[in-house]
C-alpha cells in the first residue's frame, strides 16, 4: 500500500509456515510498526498488551480478533500527521479479517459477529438520537398547535363579543336613524306649514294696513289652499277683522279645492269650520275627505 512505509531490510520475514492471507496481514502489520517507530516494551508498558502477546502478533503466530490493535497503530501514527486514506485502513482491516478467517475460523465468525453488533449498537444510537430529535420537534409543533388553539379560541370568543356588540349598536343606530330621519320629516313639514301661514299673515297683514277701502278683504281669494292648517289659521282670524263674508268665502274655496294630502290639517280645517259655524263648508269637505 502507497500510505504504509517499506520493511525495513533488517525485519525478518514472516516463517514460511504461514498461508498467503496471514502472511500479507503480517507483512502490513510490520510495516505499520516500523512507521510508528516505537519499541515492542515501550509499546506494551502504554497500552493494554503485554511484550509477548505483541511479539506474536507482528510474527504472524497468532491473529488478533479485535480491532484494537490496528486501531491504535494508526491512531498513533495520525498524532504524528501521519493518518492514512480510509482506503488504506478498509484495506488493512479485510487483510486481518481474511488472516484470521484462515488461522482462527471460530475466532473470525466472533469477530464478524462482534462487528455486526457493534454496527448494529451504531445504528440503534444514531436512531435513537434520531428519534430523541423528531420527538422534540414533534413535541415542540404540538406546543405551537396548542396554543395557536388557544389564540384562535380567544380571538373567535372577542370576535364574537365584537360581534354581538357591533349588533346592539348597530341597532341602537339604526333606531336613532330613524327616530332622526321621522323628526326631520316632521320638521320639514312644519317649516313648510309655518311658511305658507307666514305668507297667507302678510296678505292679512297688507290688508289691515292699506284699510278695507282701498285693498278689499276679497283679494284673499289669492290665498294659496296649499296647507290646510295655514288656511285654518286665517280663517280664525278673519272675524276680528269684521271679514266674515270673505271667510265664508275662503271657507267655501278651501271646502271645494284644500288638498286631502295631510289628514291632521283636515281635521285642523274642520274644526275651524266648526268654530266658525261654517257647518256647509264642513259638511262639503267631510265628503270629501270621507271620499
Amino acid at each position: 500500500m502507497a500510505d504504509i512505509v517499506p520493511r525495513r531490510e533488517d525485519t525478518p520475514e514472516p516463517g514460511d509456515e504461514l498461508s498467503s492471507e496471514v502472511r500479507a496481514w503480517v507483512l502490513e502489520l510490520n510495516a505499520l510498526w516500523q512507521k510508528i517507530g516505537m519499541s515492542r516494551n515501550r509499546f506494551a508498558a502504554a497500552n493494554p498488551i503485554d511484550k509477548g502477546t505483541l511479539s506474536r502478533y507482528l510474527n504472524g503466530k497468532r491473529v488478533p480478533r479485535d480491532h484494537w490493535l490496528l486501531d491504535r497503530l494508526l491512531s498513533i501514527q495520525a498524532e504524528r500527521g501521519k493518518a492514512v486514506s480510509e482506503e488504506v485502513r478498509e484495506h488493512l482491516v479485510d487483510l486481518q479479517l481474511n488472516a484470521l478467517k484462515v488461522s482462527h475460523p471460530h475466532g473470525y465468525q466472533l469477530r464478524r459477529i462482534s462487528d455486526e453488533l457493534e454496527i448494529s449498537a451504531v445504528n440503534q444510537r444514531e436512531a435513537e438520537r434520531y428519534a430523541n430529535s423528531l420527538k422534540e420537534q414533534l413535541d415542540d409543533r404540538n406546543r405551537k398547535l396548542v396554543e395557536y388553539t388557544r389564540r384562535i379560541d380567544e380571538l373567535s370568543g372577542q370576535q364574537s363579543k365584537l360581534r354581538a356588540a357591533w349588533d346592539s349598536n348597530r341597532a341602537e343606530l339604526e333606531a336613532e336613524i330613524a327616530e332622526l330621519t321621522q323628526k326631520l320629516t316632521l320638521a320639514r313639514e312644519q317649516a313648510r306649514v309655518a311658511g305658507q301661514r307666514s305668507r297667507d299673515l302678510e296678505r292679512v297683514l297688507d290688508i289691515i294696513e292699506v284699510g278695507p277701502e282701498d285693498a278689499p278683504l276679497g283679494g284673499l281669494g289669492g290665498i294659496s289652499l296649499e296647507s290646510p292648517a295655514a288656511v285654518a289659521t286665517l280663517l280664525r282670524s278673519l272675524p276680528d277683522l269684521d271679514a266674515l263674508t270673505e271667510a265664508t268665502a275662503l271657507a267655501a274655496r278651501a271646502a271645494n279645492d284644500a288638498p286631502l294630502d295631510h289628514p291632521a290639517e283636515i281635521a285642523e280645517l274642520l274644526n275651524a269650520f266648526s268654530d266658525l259655524r261654517l257647518d256647509n263648508q264642513k259638511v262639503a269637505l267631510a265628503a270629501r275627505a270621507a271620499n
